[in-house]
């Protein structure tokens, strides 16, 4: 996950949207498609080199109102449309004194397989395995632009809900006191920076959640609960595009449960085999002509 971590605020509960309960994982696949239109926004941010500020300019196309869940996944790889899936047990992290803990911590926060867990979105997966699944839905991995736009809408908002910063656990899952307390139970390094607020889940969460968590079109998620791949390679933006060789990693957008408030101009580079219980995707489609 990214270090962008959220401002000190008050403790606060989170209100759930209203989302209508599924009784399979078949219904869970039902991600409705929202419609952005072509717009010219400002993106990026000036000074940020993985991101500069810009103008772009973006035809129409659609976007996923939530994260795919863990449940609409288990659906795919049910119907043979997906690979088959296993939960990674090890992970590419830089080297901790509780190596083994930290790993099974991570471990523990991968949603596939877990009934309780089926609305929450799919994580620890690959670029691949995560293009694979929209793929099956005859969809893709929206561009880092693409991301971005439905985020920030046309007026270059901060975040999903404006310009103001997150200063109670209503706006978004990020790094919190929920998370903190996982952690501090487990015995695991809070050296780290968190949030004064608890946003009431300590990894992630439901999708549709956060009500505050919506973009100027209705997109939910943007602002937190897990970072999302993109089809967008790093240095693709800014390099010729014949040179393809000089690519970055893939780009993962957004922040995320582990460490974020909900900036949208952040993104990373990382690994195509990456896989993180703080990262995830959701599908993108263009518009029929």
């Amino acid at each position: 996950g990214q270090q962008h971590l959220a401002a000190a605020a008050d403790p606060a509960t989170p209100v759930a949207a209203e989302v209508a309960p599924e009784n399979s994982d078949a219904d869970l696949s039902i991600n409705e498609l929202v419609v952005i239109p072509a717009g010219e926004p400002q993106l990026g941010e000036a000074g940020y080199d993985e991101n500069p500020l810009r103008v772009a300019y973006l035809s129409g196309f659609r976007i996923n109102r939530t994260e795919v869940t863990a449940g609409a996944y288990a659906a795919c790889v049910a119907s043979q449309g997906c690979p088959p899936y296993s939960a990674p047990v090890t992970f590419r992290i830089y080297r901790e004194p509780q190596m083994e803990a930290v790993m099974a911590w991570m471990a523990s926060h991968c949603n596939y397989g877990h009934p309780d867990r089926r609305r929450h979105p799919m994580n620890c997966v690959t670029r691949d395995e995560a293009a694979a699944y929209c793929a099956a839905q005859g969809q893709r991995l929206p561009t880092q632009e693409e991301w971005e736009y439905a985020g920030r809408g046309l007026d270059g908002r901060d975040h999903p809900w404006g310009d103001e910063r997150a200063t109670t656990g209503d706006f978004s899952n990020g790094s919190d006191q929920a998370l903190k307390r996982n952690r501090d139970a487990l015995g695991l390094d809070t050296t780290r920076w968190y949030a004064a607020y608890d946003d009431g889940f300590p990894g992630t969460a439901p999708v549709g959640s956060f009500r505050r968590d919506a973009s100027p079109f209705g997109v939910l998620d943007l602002g937190g609960n897990v970072s999302e791949w993109t089809s967008t390679f790093q240095g693709e933006l800014v390099l010729l595009r014949d040179s393809e060789d000089r690519r970055g990693h893939p780009v993962v957008a957004g922040t995320d449960w582990m460490s974020g408030r909900g900036f949208l101009v952040s993104m990373i580079a990382m690994p195509a085999e990456s896989v993180y219980p703080w990262s995830g995707f959701r599908c993108a489609a263009d518009i029929d002509p």
